[in-house]
């Protein structure tokens, strides 16, 4: 099986506006659905279509006969962070359906506590914010040498 993950928009919003690196919680989630088990479930057969048919002017067409079949497959594994967290996405996606969409973004307050605990793993480092700098002062051997200035008494 090769599941693939797709979070809502406003889960994927609200990851991104936390700081969450999106792309590697979607990873993770789908490497842990795909070392589930699955359970293959009774073929399905859809109605045959095509073959011998005739138009209402009476002529006779031939098609080729087509079907499909499909086997369901149930997949089955232990609740693990990743997997809840997908099961927590979809449950919310399936109440916006419902329900609406929000009008605004979604706060990682409406997150489990386990799963914002989990989540914290994924958080991106910060690339745009300057390391604070220290205003640099001049190396001394602590005697008064004239680099550093007396505070004025008024």
């Amino acid at each position: 099986m090769k599941t693939v993950i797709a979070f809502s928009y406003y889960v994927s919003g609200m990851l991104k506006d936390n700081g969450f690196d999106v792309d590697r919680v979607i990873n993770a989630c789908q490497s842990e659905a795909n070392k589930s088990t699955g359970l293959e479930g009774e073929a399905k057969r859809s109605a045959f279509k095509g073959g011998r048919s005739y138009t209402a002017s009476g002529e006779l067409k031939v098609k080729d006969l087509a079907w499909k079949e499909q086997v369901p497959v149930e997949y089955a594994a232990k609740s693990t962070p990743p997997l809840e967290f997908v099961k927590w996405n979809d449950s919310v996606a399936a109440h916006f359906r419902k329900c609406g969409n929000p009008h605004g973004k979604l706060s990682l307050d409406t997150l489990p506590t386990d799963l914002h605990f989990w989540l914290s793993k994924f958080a991106v480092e910060s690339k745009t914010a300057t390391p604070a700098t220290e205003e640099a002062t001049p190396a001394s051997n602590g005697k008064r040498n004239g680099t550093v200035k007396a505070p004025v008494i008024a």
